[in-house]
């Protein structure tokens, strides 16, 4: 096998470390590390949490400097170099133990770090590998990259809707498009998130709870839950979110201005939010050019009536109509799903 063939396998593998603290990790960045010499795995780890020991000391911390010399260490993301945080910076630890070489996948964007980790590491003799599956790695930490640059949250916007394009009935019945399996999977989306986001006609027409109750890995009660209430200022106090034990999570936003809300968003400690709104509310999103990720549920129903999730008015020629980058078609139970980066 190829050498750089070996790299990805062994970057892949940190993917799927760092995937491990999904939905409980945030702030942070997904973070996974291995330590292989002479062909053997001696070590791995990944980032746990705010406070929790970073990837690298978690996969070198029970191994001495001898089993780390000439081994080659790969982590997704590059070692911190940089002491305002909870946790030493790696670059530390990696200069004392010295591995014979590192190999990462991206750097870092915090402006504190980028590139400053790797010139460290270099400096010191080590040699150091940048770019493998570069791509991969900015999609895993796509939440991580865009609110550390933007100080925004990452807005995922999720839509259902029938074949023919409607996304409730002309009366707003909306319960169920989807089937099961397809729920299950939007329910593992809020775990993942620091917040869901809903509009007050969504409040009052569906009464969601928007927890995470299907999800297959648990890893927090509930996220934050966001409404964005427009003119609307009044609801009624047994609605679930404002009556059921995490009522304390819902925050109330006036959404007459989408950018003001999400920087209020970003002042909470949300750096990512689901978006399961109606046609009003996800048409001013993507309007706005908010949304960072857009995925839709497409069920074998065909309603007739109804409305559609995106209203445009000003577009008036198919080559003006909006393209997605990076789609992704998956099968879905009886839905198709469709995501794309706007």
């Amino acid at each position: 096998m190829a050498m750089s063939q070996i790299h990805e396998t062994y970057i892949r593998r940190t993917f799927e470390l760092a995937r491990m603290a999904r939905g409980i990790v945030s702030p942070n960045p997904l973070v996974g590390c291995v330590v292989v010499k002479d062909g053997l795995v001696i070590g791995e780890g990944y980032h746990r949490g705010p406070g929790e020991l970073h990837a690298e000391p978690d996969a070198l911390k029970n191994l001495d400097h001898d089993q780390v010399a000439s081994s080659t260490l790969y982590c997704n993301l590059e070692p911190c170099c940089h002491t305002n945080k909870r946790t030493p910076p790696c670059t530390s630890l990696l200069l004392d133990k010295k591995p014979g070489r590192i190999v990462i996948s991206n750097l870092d964007p915090n402006p504190e770090v980028t590139g400053k980790g790797v010139e460290i590491l270099r400096n010191a003799g080590i040699e150091v590998i940048t770019g493998v599956l570069e791509k991969d790695g900015s999609k895993l930490n796509e939440v991580f990259f865009k609110n550390i640059v933007t100080k925004l949250p990452f807005v995922h916007l999720k839509i259902a809707q029938t074949l023919d394009g409607k996304m409730c009935s002309s009366t707003g019945s909306s319960q169920w498009i989807t089937d099961e399996q397809a729920r299950k999977v939007v329910h593992q989306w809020r775990n993942d998130v620091d917040a869901v986001c809903i509009g007050a006609g969504t409040l009052r027409a569906d009464d969601p709870s928007l927890t995470p109750r299907m999800a297959e890995v648990k890893n927090k009660d509930c996220a934050h839950r966001i409404v964005l209430t427009g003119k609307s200022k009044s609801f009624d106090s047994k609605l679930q979110l404002m009556s059921d034990e995490y009522k304390n999570r819902t925050t109330f936003i006036d959404g007459s201005n989408l950018k003001d809300a999400l920087t209020h968003m970003s002042a909470l400690g949300i750096t990512s939010i689901l978006v399961e709104a109606g046609p009003k509310i996800s048409s001013s999103f993507l309007n706005s050019g908010l949304v960072d990720r857009l995925s839709v549920f497409i069920a074998p129903k065909i309603m007739g009536n109804g409305e559609a999730f995106y209203v445009q008015a000003e577009r008036t020629q198919m080559d003006e109509a909006r393209n997605l980058k990076d789609v992704e078609i998956e099968i879905i139970g009886e839905q198709v799903l469709m995501t794309g980066r706007t």
